[in-house]
């Protein structure tokens, strides 16, 4: 009998341990996240750029970053390109042409436009768009807590990037030109700290969050999850019952062996 005691012990407080950690399974896990460096433009000298638009999507599996640029290049009779340099790492995955190239510790995105004398470049060549998936999910993550940061530089890029760019004559940054940023979150998302603010558009099957881009500025952004942050508070008081009815349910099954052994006395 007490070898049968012993055991369902055992058994019951491993059935404790294993919901205990199990049940944090309903959540996503902790992460740090993609460290989002200062992102920078290169573009040529005497190029009609006229914007680019950065779409951060944290609704997406796997996260994105969908670039936007217009252009003008009718009657264009000479080549042009526009490069946007990530300082991470992530893989194209739609594109209109543009060129994918990795360096150590940098992604280099390139729109080519083959305009020459004898292939003048027309208009419908101007609206550009990529889309950059990252290879894991692009907010910090501690609890029900999220954190995105993110920003632009006007500066040069590195040795290493303009040795891959070879270029001749070209402007770099955002200030000449009209540059957004938007993030999108999930739509359930609450709690929203922002620096700096951002205007929030009204969106069906999300949030989003807009900024002018400042070179130089870190563009960050706190929210809570309140799905994630119900799972929390409840964890305390899902183990604390399953707790007790494990030993209620104990306590009974030996309250009605000693029963039986003391009718069995008793004849």
């Amino acid at each position: 009998m007490a070898k049968k005691w012993h055991a369902m012990w055992i058994g019951s407080a491993g059935l404790f341990i294993g919901i205990a950690l199990l049940l944090p399974l309903s959540m996503d896990v902790d992460r740090d996240g993609i460290a989002l460096g200062a992102t920078k433009l290169v573009y040529s000298e005497d190029l009609l750029f006229y914007s680019v638009d950065f779409y951060f999507d944290t609704t997406s599996i796997p996260h994105m970053i969908e670039v936007q640029t217009i252009s003008n290049v009718a009657n264009r009779d000479k080549p042009a390109s526009i490069s946007v340099v990530f300082p991470f790492k992530g893989e194209l995955s739609e594109n209109s042409q543009w060129n994918f190239e990795q360096t150590e510790d940098y992604t280099i995105i390139t729109k080519e436009f083959s305009c020459s004398e004898q292939k003048v470049c027309s208009f419908s060549d101007s609206e550009q768009s990529f889309k950059l998936a990252l290879p894991s999910k692009v907010d910090r993550k501690q609890s029900y807590s999220h954190s995105i940061e993110f920003s632009f530089d006007d500066g040069t890029p590195p040795p290493q990037v303009w040795a891959v760019l070879e270029p001749q004559r070209y402007e770099t940054g955002f200030s000449d030109i009209s540059s957004k940023a938007t993030l999108l979150v999930d739509k359930s998302a609450e709690r929203f700290s922002l620096f700096p603010q951002g205007e929030k558009p009204l969106a069906r099957e999300n949030q989003q969050i807009k900024w002018n881009i400042e070179s130089g500025r870190i563009y960050s952004v706190d929210y809570e999850m309140p799905q994630e942050r119900q799972i929390e508070n409840n964890y305390g008081l899902i183990l604390g019952l399953t707790g007790i009815a494990i030993g209620v349910f104990s306590l009974v099954l030996y309250s009605f062996e000693q029963a039986k052994k003391e009718d069995g006395r008793n004849k």
